[in-house]
């Protein structure tokens, strides 16, 4: 899936996987484009964290989307 979600957003599949593995950060692009993929708002993606989660280092663009959209299926 993850090369699928690559192609989708218009993103190597080495940087998605940097980006999921937490070696790098989403710019705002790459985060509308994976907003858009995911079919959720920045609105409620944003809205999905606590001020305490998003200091997590350990805290995964990619992985929070994906569940969200395994929960909803």
């Amino acid at each position: 899936m993850s090369s699928e979600v690559a192609r989708a957003i218009r993103m190597t599949s080495a940087t998605y996987s940097k980006i999921e593995r937490d070696q790098r950060e989403a710019s705002f692009v790459m985060m509308y484009r994976l907003c858009a993929f995911y079919e959720i708002s920045m609105h409620e993606f944003a809205d999905m964290f606590s001020s305490a989660e998003l200091g997590r280092s350990d805290l995964s663009t990619i992985r929070v989307l994906r569940k969200r959209q395994e929960k909803s299926s």
